[in-house]
């Protein structure tokens, strides 16, 4: 049997559109930081995850990753 088509997207059509002028204006900008330029500026108030599936779409990758801290160095 076929499924059900589940839920729709939170950005798409248009949105999508903005997702990828926003990314195309800042390529190196983090997911947060494009959620946040969303929220402010355009009343979109989505989540990061939400604004990862959205890159995807729009075939977009970011150049800048998230800094997370480098595991095994101690200091002191």
């Amino acid at each position: 049997l076929p499924r059900g088509g589940g839920n729709k997207s939170v950005l798409s059509g248009e949105n999508l559109l903005v997702v990828q002028k926003v990314i195309d204006r800042r390529p190196d900008a983090t997911l947060d930081e494009i959620r946040r330029e969303l929220d402010q500026k355009h009343g979109l108030h989505v989540s990061r995850s939400v604004v990862a599936r959205a890159v995807g779409k729009v075939d977009r990758p970011l150049k800048k990753k998230r800094s997370t801290r480098v595991r095994g160095i101690r200091r002191g």
